[in-house]
């Protein structure tokens, strides 16, 4: 009984698709080749690209596998070209980005060019100056500036540890600058501070309190929560710390389970 489940069926719809003649690979590329745009540069990048692949792909299978079923149904076909343009409109989209992306950094060339023509201004990047096209501007970053929201950063996350333990404190207020970019950091660190419970507080307070030595260690380990080394980071870089320096008893280095945070 087991082997007719097994057995494969067969199909018929007035004729037996599995002895229907498969179609040739010429057919297959004139309707897929139908299918794009091939006065589109990257469409036809794309497509050339994946009658490539497909011509080494069918050489492996010539080479190392057994053709065990051949697409011969109408439905089956169809689906099948459908998925070529498909892999071939991916490729397009990958040729355009690369494109894109080298018309952006070429244009922002221009700019810093047009800088020191028009306005006798050159962007000096070794002193840390970037083109920030949304300010309009050219800015050099400020490590006293950044210290300063770092130093947020380690005070919202003493503020969440004091909280997760138990203790008054205020709300975490995360600098608006990084809003975007800090999201993950909050819920990993919120997520470790559930984990690990007491331990964890105390373990994060320690390094927001500028215990250096244990800083640099987290940092250092990469087997530590990113979350942490991300923490530590500011402490043994920046030498920012909490306003709230950690209090109790002195703990090890950091549970085991945080590597999992």
């Amino acid at each position: 009984m087991a082997t007719q489940k097994n057995k494969r069926k067969k199909v018929n719809n007035g004729t037996n698709a599995e002895n229907a003649k498969a179609m040739a690979w010429e057919d297959v590329e004139k309707m897929v080749a139908a299918r794009v745009d091939l006065s589109d540069k990257d469409e036809r990048r794309g497509y050339e690209q994946w009658r490539e692949d497909a011509m080494q792909k069918r050489a492996m299978v010539d080479e190392m596998g057994d053709v065990v079923v051949q697409f011969t149904a109408k439905e089956v076909i169809d689906a099948a070209i459908d998925a070529c343009v498909a892999d071939i409109k991916d490729n397009a989209a990958i040729n355009r980005r690369k494109h894109t992306a080298n018309v952006l950094q070429l244009k922002t060339l221009a700019i810093q060019n047009a800088l020191g023509e028009a306005q006798g201004v050159y962007v000096d990047q070794e002193s840390g100056e970037r083109v920030i096209l949304a300010a309009f501007a050219v800015v050099r970053e400020a490590k006293a500036k950044k210290a300063k929201v770092f130093r947020r950063v380690v005070d919202a996350s003493s503020a969440l540890a004091r909280i997760s333990r138990g203790e008054a404190a205020e709300q975490p207020a995360w600098p608006v600058a990084m809003v975007d970019g800090i999201k993950q950091y909050v819920d990993d660190l919120a997520e470790f501070l559930s984990t690990n419970g007491t331990d964890g507080c105390d373990l994060v307070l320690r390094i927001c309190g500028g215990d250096r030595g244990l800083a640099k260690k987290v940092q250092d380990d990469s087997d530590a929560a990113k979350c942490l080394r991300y923490l530590a980071q500011l402490v043994v870089d920046y030498g920012v710390t909490s306003g709230f320096p950690a209090k109790g008893r002195t703990m090890g280095f950091a549970p085991a389970s945080a590597a999992a945070a």
